[in-house]
């Protein structure tokens, strides 16, 4: 696993984890911002409509996890589908994990 951009640390790997634990399906999603929208603009919303999100085009997405940002990082296109270059470990407890 690579390490990160900021702590130049491994991500924890799945071996410090129970086997049980460790296979278990996790549903993560990327965010890039959000915006607060009134449901007459949200219904008024036509091909082309465009949302601001809120932050700029150079801030970094984030990896989020059971509803906790895990990590911060980068978009990028890879073969033709967005994936994300983690650059950052976003600690969400007191071991830092």
């Amino acid at each position: 696993m690579e390490p990160t951009e900021s702590t130049n640390q491994p991500m924890r790997t799945a071996g410090a984890l129970p086997e049980s634990v460790a296979d278990m399906p996790l549903n993560v999603h990327v965010s890039l911002g959000h915006a607060r929208l009134l449901l007459k603009d949200v219904f008024k919303m036509t091909v082309g409509s465009i949302i601001e999100l809120g932050k700029s085009g150079d801030e970094l997405a984030s990896l989020v996890a059971n509803g906790k940002v895990t990590a911060r990082g980068r978009l990028v296109i890879m073969k033709g589908q967005y994936g994300l270059r983690v650059v950052s470990k976003v600690a969400n407890d007191k071991s830092g994990r």
